[in-house]
């Protein structure tokens, strides 16, 4: 298999492409304010989150709240880790349960995080200010490419594989 390491120039690409599945409208804001410099797509049902993904939304990372309508968060999870084209996209829980068989089951599933909403503001924030800087600055994500079949290693946070 063939890698291109070249970084991308234009700052669209090199944005973080986040799926959020929440229907809480508030918490939307909040996560979109903590990740602002990220492009983010909502989804408000488990059944719309993966409907974006049958129809060919390739996220760098997807954040999955677990009591959403129609079709829970872990039930996503577990549909995403059974496809083999969607299984290597890291899947982050944040989740307002604490639940010890809710975080056993994400963690089962292959979530590669499991993060549980704060009850205060202030806490919510912190959370998803630590989220933002560990998803755009510390994570190296490989990117299919669409001119061709091959693939790139792209650090969102600058720097890109030698």
């Amino acid at each position: 298999m063939s890698y291109a390491m070249t970084a991308r120039t234009e700052s669209e690409d090199r944005r973080i492409k986040i799926l959020l599945l929440e229907d809480n409208p508030g918490d939307v804001a909040l996560f979109e304010a903590a990740v602002r410099n990220s492009k983010i797509t909502v989804a408000r049902t488990g059944e719309d989150a993966l409907r974006s993904l049958r129809g060919g939304y390739t996220p760098d990372v997807i954040v999955l709240d677990i009591n959403v309508p129609v079709r829970t968060g872990l039930e996503v999870l577990g549909e995403i880790k059974s496809h083999a084209s969607l299984r290597m996209i890291p899947v982050v829980m944040f989740s307002g349960s604490d639940r010890p068989e809710d975080v056993q089951q994400a963690y089962k599933l292959g979530a590669a995080a499991y993060i549980i909403k704060p009850m205060d503001l202030e806490a919510t924030e912190a959370a998803l200010s630590a989220f933002a800087n560990f998803w755009t600055s510390q994570v190296l994500f490989v990117r299919s490419r669409t001119e061709g079949r091959s693939e790139e290693w792209i650090s969102l946070g600058g720097g890109v594989l030698p």
